[in-house]
């Protein structure tokens, strides 16, 4: 779904998008979102950190686009994610949980199944939180064509 094989230098990235300098209205569109994430962490709110994440993508998408944002933003609700945060060079997404959701795993293998139903590469779940679980590489679910 997005673009994992492309390698991105984030000096020739910072390099690219001096050539490219911020609007004034995208300089406010982001100050908001981060005035929206500040006010989130304030209330410990899962829900506003999700959303602000998920404007600061949107507004993303003009300079280094995820391809098929639009699909996993809609995506995102059907496999009742809070929402979805990318890259900043536009190569990896990701779809947002809240940990304490009582059918957490449920959600999960709904994503897995339907980005890897969309092809997507290179699925993997991770935790943030304090006490960080990695699994490994993929879930596998045999999808037929």
């Amino acid at each position: 779904m997005t673009d994992p094989g492309r390698m991105v230098s984030t000096v020739e990235l910072a390099d690219e998008q001096a050539q490219n300098p911020a609007t004034s209205r995208e300089i406010d569109a982001f100050a908001a979102v981060l005035r929206d994430f500040e006010r989130a962490l304030a209330m410990q709110s899962v829900h506003g950190v999700a959303r602000a994440a998920m404007h600061s993508g949107s507004l993303n998408q003009s300079r280094c686009p995820i391809e098929d944002w639009d699909p996993l933003t809609k995506l995102s609700d059907t496999v009742g994610a809070l929402g979805v945060s990318c890259a900043h060079s536009g190569t990896a997404a990701a779809f947002l949980f809240d940990p304490e959701t009582s059918d957490l795993d449920e959600r999960l293998d709904q994503a897995t199944w339907e980005l890897q139903r969309l092809r997507a590469a290179h699925i993997h779940r991770f935790r943030t939180d304090s006490m960080p679980l990695f699994w490994a590489g993929s879930h596998e679910m045999t999808i037929e064509p």
